[in-house]
């Protein structure tokens, strides 16, 4: 049988619906692909900075775009940006006006709570944030911000942020030299997160810049304070681990490194021995300035004529650390001095109002108090001295009779002098 030819419109038909499908097809592919790429896009934040937070999504749904416990850096090279660590969603922006401008950093709790901060003016602001949890046992998150203000040596601001009973609190650390401070650790292992920084004091106190070493300090926030804890004994293993290095550059006769070696050693009870060692240790004939104690009392600067240098190291190193807290303080005669070296409020012995009441008794108890200060920092046997020492005042203590107290001082000036 012979089939009859098909119409142009038969022959197209198989191919027109063919097409039809595949069309349908595609359209299907890229409805359901689209969104996804698009997703993929916005919440990379290694492809894009600026994280857009869906605001119909659930906060707890929304993944986090960085780590807790490490430093994010921020600077001007991105005027705007979004984090989401923890829970808490945090933007910078860079704020301010001319030449100067500064970090902007805003906060949002994961209950929605807001709050912000404004880094230091600089001309090219940098700015870090970390988000930390202080005590294990406690549910709470902290916020850590730093900005650096530029220059050659400083300065770091410090300030952290938490939310307690629904508002936000803010502490501050304070300006510390150099970059960001360590993010806080367990150092004692008791589930408490510490602070680490450096004694800037020790700067360019006995050596220049870069000649200067400087002692860990430890600080932990209690109740929105923040406390010095460096001379607790659960921390001294820390400072037994910096020792070895410090004490090997101050045999290299570097007053620097003698200076933090001696303090270290303080707070692990042992600066007799880095006394001795330091004594035999260091530069005698440096040319650096050496620290200056004021004779008088005040907040401010030391007036002019008031300053009290020290002829040695041993004797400015000795003041220096009591003044910082790490050995008790020294005794430097007041400029206009009025008694004895110590307080007639405080005197209960016969020999002690014997001394107040006698002006000739209050100068040569002034005249003892230098001596034994100087020789309690040049001599290499720092135990036997004190030893001596409190056998002197026992001695004194039972003889009222100012004559014999008299000569009972001078003795003393004389071995003393002779350290």
């Amino acid at each position: 049988m012979i089939e009859e030819p098909k119409s142009q419109w038969e022959r197209a038909a198989p191919l027109v619906v063919g097409a039809v499908i595949a069309i349908g097809a595609i359209g299907v592919a890229a409805a359901y692909f689209a969104p996804q790429l698009w997703s993929r896009d916005v919440n990379t934040s290694e492809q894009r900075r600026d994280v857009v937070f869906p605001k119909e999504q659930a906060s707890e749904d929304i993944p986090d775009t960085a780590a807790g416990d490490v430093w994010i850096e921020w600077d001007d090279e991105q005027p705007v940006s979004n984090y989401r660590v923890a829970g808490f969603e945090i933007s910078f922006q860079e704020v301010g006006r001319d030449e100067l401008n500064a970090a902007r950093m805003r906060v949002v709790s994961p209950d929605g709570a807001e709050t912000e901060l404004v880094g230091q003016e600089a001309w090219s602001p940098r700015a870090s944030f970390a988000v930390v949890k202080l005590d294990a046992s406690q549910p709470d998150h902290q916020v850590l911000f730093s900005s650096f203000s530029g220059g050659a040596h400083c300065c770091t601001s410090l300030t952290m942020l938490e939310l307690k009973d629904g508002a936000w609190r803010s502490t501050e650390f304070g300006q510390w030299d150099g970059d960001v401070p360590a993010v806080p650790t367990d150092l004692d292992g008791d589930g408490v997160k510490e602070f680490t920084f450096v004694d800037q004091a020790f700067l360019y106190a006995f050596e220049s810049y870069a000649g200067s070493w400087a002692p860990t300090v430890i600080k932990t926030v209690r109740d929105g304070r923040v406390v010095d804890v460096s001379d607790e004994a659960r921390f001294r293993s820390i400072y037994r681990r910096e020792l070895p290095q410090m004490r090997e550059a101050c045999g290299q006769r570097a007053n620097g490194a003698c200076a933090a070696f001696v303090a270290t050693s303080a707070r692990v009870g042992e600066i007799d021995q880095a006394w001795s060692y330091m004594l035999s240790s260091y530069d005698q004939y440096s040319d650096w300035s050496l620290p200056t104690a004021c004779r008088v009392r005040t907040a401010d600067s030391c007036p002019t004529g008031a300053e009290y240098a020290f002829e040695t190291y041993p004797e400015a190193l000795q003041w220096f650390l009591g003044e910082l807290g790490y050995t008790a303080p020294t005794y430097v005669e007041p400029l206009q001095p009025r008694g004895p070296s110590f307080s007639c409020g405080a005197a209960r012995t016969g020999a002690e109002q014997a001394i107040c009441a006698s002006t000739t008794l209050s100068a040569l108890d002034r005249l003892m108090s230098r001596a034994y200060t100087r020789a309690y920092a040049l001599t290499l046997d720092r135990g036997a001295l004190r030893a001596s020492q409190r056998e002197f005042l026992s001695a004194r203590n039972v003889k009222p009779d100012p004559y014999v107290l008299e000569d009972v001082y001078r003795s003393r000036i004389q071995q003393l002098a002779a350290i």
